[in-house]
């Protein structure tokens, strides 16, 4: 697929991953004396800080956006500023641009870079919290991943920290400059200039609060406010409006050396977290008691059964409580989950962002555990249960599809339906996001394992094939054998092939050599044409048709059918007897 019709679905499919991670150049901006960072010669003061400084500085400033998603597909909810403190990941930031009773729910904290000041910022990384302090409104958060939601390594991170003045040194009538993405700024980085007006004082400390007329916007919050020597001095943090002077408004911004020991608090710990609202769980993030049910090994297939180019991109356990809450109904589908014993999910998706450009395919695989093997049959009725899955994977990933087709029992295990379905797409000639996924019973637990990806790219015998891996994983957790006599339920390589040939409504009258050519034209027959031991080769065809329009097929040692293209065998003994 070229990369360009890929680019067009870039914010629409949100679990596929944008093409190239791009790797911010940033220019150095020189030491200092904030944490993590070294001290320089003190740049000679200048009045008025000239363009290029103030460029400099603003490699230092981010934006913030609290959101859901992940990836091309991430979703904003707020968005806000911060101020990157070291080169570790840590940014410094103010308490309510996080903080879900503020901004609303979300499971991700993007974070934004600006590399030309003339252009948008880019999402580059994924932050959760470090560390926060209510009462003086300040929160430092630590980058986890990269702009695909894969955990990143701190030493591979390019960034250049501020550097940190002293705010005492602060006199009034001092130049400001305020950094950040104001809304008012339809999201760019936005350069304000002013002076110190005042100080606000409490219980003995000089100033609690510096005074500024440089305008301070909804969205500057959390950013930076720099001294005439490009030292950072404090944190914009609020507006003060006065009715009797109309539009007149004091800025307010938090002194630096109030996030001092904040910021040492974050650097000494690994903890991140996600601040959940007040009196509610937090979405997406659930309690203990699912997680242990798994014993906190979920039995999935191992990301290198995919191939080198997949990588684990989210581990999520799902609770009843946050599942139940995206239906129409919550209390109904709470009533649903109890009524057969759900205990939990857990879900994982890989992502082969690697080649997105070629494939862009995703793969999902979750799994429900019940109490009994039961209550996973009941649920399971009509495939109901594997819809639902399949819808709220693709709610969360914020892609509409159309109602899934059930295409039929695909023999995986004690029951089991393939179900297909295609993205509602306005335009005719844009290609859909197609949806595969086969959903099986196993005992007490519900799997489902699918695939997103563009018309063309995955083949039904390639689904099965992933959950045949699923099957197998999930069996040997469990501690069980898989039904059917096979990984993939097939007793016999004329099983494998009778299914197969099922799907085109043809008839299969087993090995080739004794049949018909006359009574049996036009239908299907196979011949064993190589044992390899843990996989035997087949070609398989219309009796009497030409060798050239036969398929050549393999099975594995686990009963697991597929075609085989790229398979080698002599030409000769591919002869169909006739």
């Amino acid at each position: 697929m070229p990369a360009q019709d890929l680019l067009t679905k870039s914010g629409r499919l949100a679990a596929i991953a944008l093409l190239v991670t791009a790797t911010l150049v940033l220019p150095a901006c020189g030491g200092g004396d904030g944490p993590d960072s070294e001290a320089t010669q003190e740049v000679e003061p200048s009045p008025t800080p000239g363009k290029a400084s103030a460029e400099n500085l603003a490699q230092s400033v981010v934006m913030v956006a609290p959101g859901v998603g992940e990836g091309s597909g991430f979703e904003p909810v707020a968005t806000g500023s911060g101020t990157i403190v070291d080169t570790r990941g840590h940014i410094l930031t103010n308490y309510h641009v996080i903080n879900p009773d503020d901004v609303g729910p979300y499971d991700r904290i993007a974070i934004y870079l600006t590399e030309e000041a003339q252009e948008p910022p880019e999402l580059a990384y994924f932050a959760e919290v470090a560390a926060w302090d209510e009462n003086f409104d300040l929160a430092v958060l630590r980058i986890v991943g990269n702009r695909n939601g894969v955990e990143i390594d701190p030493e591979d991170l390019d960034l250049t920290p501020a550097d940190f003045g002293d705010p005492d040194d602060l006199e009034l009538g001092d130049d400001l400059m305020v950094l950040g993405y104001p809304t008012i700024g339809e999201g760019a980085l936005e350069l304000t200039l002013g002076v110190v007006s005042g100080f606000l004082s409490s219980e003995g400390r000089r100033a609690v609060w510096i005074k500024t007329d440089a305008r301070i916007a909804p969205g500057n919050s959390g950013g930076a406010a720099f001294n005439a020597v490009g030292k950072l001095v404090g944190v914009p943090t609020a507006v003060f409006y006065t009715e009797e002077f109309g539009a007149e408004a004091s800025g307010r911004v938090r002194p630096i050396d109030f996030a001092e020991d904040l910021i040492e608090d974050a650097q000494a710990t690994r903890r991140t977290v996600i601040p959940e609202p007040s009196g509610q769980a937090a979405p997406g993030r659930v309690d203990v008691d699912v997680a242990t049910v798994f014993g906190g090994e979920p039995p999935f297939f191992a990301t290198g059964d995919l191939g080198a180019d997949f990588v684990l991109t989210e581990e999520v356990f799902l609770a009843n409580e946050d599942r139940a809450a995206l239906y129409e109904d919550p209390a109904e589908a709470l009533q649903f989950y109890e009524e057969f014993g759900r205990l939990g999910g857990v879900r994982r998706v890989y992502d082969n962002f690697e080649s997105a450009a070629e494939t862009g395919i995703l793969v999902m695989a979750q799994i429900d555990l019940y109490e009994t093997a039961e209550g996973a049959s009941g649920a399971a009725r009509v495939c109901e249960e594997y819809v639902d899955t399949m819808y709220e994977f693709v709610f969360d990933s914020g892609i509409e599809f159309y109602e899934p087709e059930d295409l039929g029992d695909p023999g995986i295990a004690d029951e089991s339906c393939y179900l297909q379905a295609e993205e509602v797409v306005e335009d005719p000639q844009e290609a859909p996001i197609m949806f595969d996924a086969i959903g099986f019973r196993l005992g007490p637990a519900l799997a489902v394992v699918g695939v997103l990806s563009m018309p063309g790219s995955v083949t039904e015998e390639q689904v099965q094939s992933l959950a045949a891996l699923e099957l197998e994983a999930l069996s040997a957790w469990l501690g069980v054998e898989a039904p059917g006599g096979g990984a993939a339920g097939y007793a016999s390589p004329e099983d494998a092939i009778d299914d197969y040939v099922a799907y085109f409504d043809l008839t299969y009258v087993g090995d080739c050599e004794g049949t018909d050519p006359v009574t049996q034209a036009g239908m299907y027959c196979s011949l064993l044409v190589e044992d390899r031991g843990d996989e035997r080769v087949y070609v398989v065809g219309l009796v009497a048709s030409e060798p050239e329009a036969w398929l050549l097929l393999t099975q594995d040692s686990g009963g697991f059918w597929s075609v085989a293209d790229d398979a080698i065998v002599d030409p000769e003994s591919a002869e169909p007897p006739w």
